[in-house]
């Protein structure tokens, strides 16, 4: 998913009418197929429990085989039971029906999770033989490397009794605060310009080419999170509350440390990212200091961040999308445009902005034996279309990984944004060739920059402001939303410098951004997967190793059968746990930079 994807307000493009077919899940939420699944499941992962429970350390191998294989089946059914309703939701979260299914499934799957918990636990616990027996096993070796990445949270695993205590609870506990977060922002209006809007169209105010809406948006924002932040920070302080006490009772070394274990890459390999990252800050203020300048302002404040800078764009239609997406992709391997040419054709892409949809832009793998599907909120801007190839770029990556079977085909999210900024990347380019004129070619690349610098710098200022109400919370106490305010504006001015203003009503903008209760610890994974793939590109484009595209088309399909170390290694000799590596990204994005402070001074744009 884009960092900073927002939604428009509709225009007519040819996409109001391009909605998906939810039918390879189910006809309809409460067909005789949904329901069917929906009341068997239960008794499905009781049979399973009762068949498997407390013997799995002395199955054959062929014993292990069918179980694992009968697991596997109980979690595609439950996939696509939750596929199905979230799909649907996401395009009407205003309806209480829906809404009420929603919990009704999660509150039904939390039960399978139960009966089948004990699972991983044995896996953790068994006797070592009796593991390395199953790991030598070849009937087994589809399933090796999920077997590894099991055991290796024995460490961290709680009892049976208390890991099916803590999967009930969190339908009243840590999912019930997340959701009240997020129908806060649903329902919260902010007072603009005379009108009312909702979070999505302000942060399209504040993308606008008038400077006094940009502003008036900025200002809106600030006083309506002002009036929301005690409740949205309590909400926070819950979140963070959970964390703390979940990585006491499970022995976590850090904040972070479990967030990295389940992206499959070391504390190390992250710290490492941190550090050339904020050391690289002066990139990120190199840009908007371009950007003030190309503006004509002479003081650039947090509304300008992401102002445009062209403002005599057409409207892109959407089958132009289409066609600059799948030829930029055929162009770099047949094989990626033909699959992603199957979500034009076979209705998996709903694209119009409609009320009650949520915002952004996604793409769910669902289950590995139906196919994913990509949800776009799409007003026909160039904006729109690097979406579009964002999304189509997991859309292929998870289409591709779906032969390695349910419990590998989702890859960690470190290496998840390889393909969609990997499209991005192609798009660029070949628009890049396309453009008329020098003046176009810095409009795009002053877009792609503000991308990346929101992907790699911004993400990474989140990671900090992360890091620093975690460890406030372990050490101090409870925050209030003075302490959030102040943790929020230490760990942001860094990365802007002097080169953005930012004002006292930039202190409440923390409240909004919903990654820190969704996910804490997910923020960094961007900029992880922007950097790894602006290596990659580089080393496409300065053929620096043979046969690039059929590497890269393996490294999709592996999806997630290995670590990120190992796959990346195996396919193109990087070391990316290796602090210089991440030099090579942004030695890339240093290069794009001064490509386009010449263009700038070619065109002879004032300081």
């Amino acid at each position: 998913m884009h960092a900073e994807t927002q939604a428009t307000a509709p225009s007519l493009t040819g996409a109001e009418q391009v909605e998906w077919n939810l039918s390879d899940l189910y006809p309809t939420i409460g067909s005789g197929e949904f329901l069917a699944d929906f009341q068997r499941i239960a008794a499905d992962a009781a049979t399973f429990s009762q068949s498997w429970r407390g013997g799995l350390a002395a199955l054959s191998d062929d014993q292990f085989l069918s179980m694992l294989q009968q697991l596997e089946h109980i979690y595609n059914t439950a996939g696509r039971l939750s596929s199905r309703v979230y799909l649907e939701w996401t395009t009407r979260s205003d309806d209480e029906q829906l809404i009420a299914w929603l919990q009704r499934v999660e509150e039904r799957l939390v039960e399978v999770r139960q009966q089948l918990v004990f699972v991983p636990i044995e896996i953790r616990t068994m006797p070592d033989d009796a593991f390395q027996r199953l790991l030598a096993s070849p009937l087994l070796e589809r399933y090796r490397h999920w077997l590894e990445f099991n055991r290796s949270f024995a460490p961290h695993t709680l009892s049976e009794a208390e890991e099916r205590l803590e999967a009930e609870l969190d339908v009243v506990g840590i999912n019930a605060w997340v959701k009240l977060f997020d129908q806060i922002h649903a329902r919260q209006r902010y007072d603009v310009g005379g009108e009312r809007l909702s979070l999505q169209q302000l942060m399209r105010w504040l993308q606008d080419t008038d400077r006094n809406r940009r502003r008036s948006a900025a200002f809106a924002l600030s006083a309506g999170l002002k009036d929301q932040a005690p409740l949205l920070g309590y909400i926070v302080n819950m979140v963070l509350t959970d964390a703390m006490m979940s990585d006491r009772r499970r022995h976590y070394a850090t904040w972070l440390s479990h967030r990295n274990k389940a992206n499959k890459i070391s504390d190390q390999a992250v710290e490492s990212l941190v550090t050339a990252v904020t050391e690289a800050y002066p990139l990120a203020a190199r840009y908007y200091a371009l950007k003030r300048r190309i503006l004509g302002l002479d003081e650039f404040y947090e509304w300008d961040r992401n102002a445009p800078v062209a403002t005599d764009r057409e409207t892109i239609p959407w089958e132009t999308a289409r066609s600059i997406v799948l030829d930029a992709f055929d162009a770099f391997d047949g094989r990626m445009s033909s699959v992603a040419s199957l979500f034009f054709e076979r209705r998996w892409i709903d694209a119009p902005v409609r009320p009650g949809k949520q915002s952004g832009a996604y793409s769910s793998p669902t289950v590995p034996d139906v196919h994913p599907y990509i949800m776009l909120n799409y007003t026909g801007t160039l904006r729109d279309v690097a979406t579009l190839a964002h999304e189509l770029g997991h859309g292929v990556h998870q289409y591709l990984a779906r032969t390695q079977g349910y419990f590998n085909a989702g890859t960690p999210l470190t290496i998840a944004e390889t393909a969609s900024v990997f499209g991005e990347m192609l798009v660029f380019d070949a628009m890049m060739e396309q453009a008329a004129d020098d003046r176009l070619r810095l409009s795009l690349l002053m877009d792609k920059l503000g991308d990346i610098v929101n992907t790699v710098f911004r993400q990474i200022a989140l990671n900090r402001f992360e890091d620093a109400i975690h460890t406030y919370r372990r050490t101090e106490g409870m925050l209030t939303t003075d302490t959030f305010n102040e943790l929020w504006m230490a760990t942001q001015r860094p990365m802007y410098g002097d080169a953005v203003t930012l004002t006292d009503n930039y202190r409440w903008w923390w409240a909004y951004i919903s990654h820190f209760v969704h996910t804490p610890g997910y923020v960094y994974a961007y900029a992880f997967g922007e950097l790894l793939v602006l290596a990659l590109y580089q080393m496409y484009k300065s053929n620096e190793v043979e046969r690039f595209s059929d590497r890269y088309i393996a490294l999709l399909e592996a999806g997630g059968s290995d670590t990120p170390e190992n796959l990346v290694g195996k396919h193109f000799g990087l070391d990316i746990g290796a602090q210089q590596f991440w030099q090579r990204g942004l030695t890339f994005i240093a290069s794009l930079l001064d490509r386009a402070e010449s263009l700038a001074d070619a065109l002879a744009v004032k300081n």
